[in-house]
């Protein structure tokens, strides 16, 4: 795993950009999905967990989640036909609790992602 500083834009589409919160326990999986614009169709897709301000990990794209060598608990499926991509934590443990971004690429060289929704997980003990 890599830790990246990246600087995210937000969309200023409305319906984008939102947060939302997953409540799971030990051992389950659990999906996040997130919708992304027409336009970003072919954009490559993150998902990133935020450890502070200015740090964030990248656990998944668009392009990693084909390389079935390196196991992961993380699964990425893009819907391109349904504009949205689902990753997939499984097995999640305590340490799984935290905050995590949705982002698509730019398009742009200049590694800009654009974020599309921020999830607070929170794995609770049965």
């Amino acid at each position: 795993m890599r830790t990246l500083t990246i600087a995210l834009s937000l969309i200023t589409d409305p319906s984008y950009g939102k947060s939302i919160q997953i409540n799971g326990h030990p051992g389950e999986n659990s999906t996040v999905s997130c919708q992304y614009p027409d336009q970003m169709k072919k954009n490559l897709k993150y998902l990133y967990r935020r450890s502070d301000l200015s740090i964030c990990s990248e656990l998944i794209t668009s392009e990693s989640a084909t390389d079935e060598s390196k196991p992961s608990p993380y699964v990425m499926v893009d819907d391109k036909e349904g504009r949205f991509f689902n990753v997939t934590i499984r097995n999640m443990t305590l340490d799984d609790t935290g905050e995590y971004w949705c982002g698509v690429g730019t398009g742009t060289n200049t590694g800009s992602r654009n974020l599309l929704t921020v999830v607070k997980l929170h794995v609770i003990g049965k």
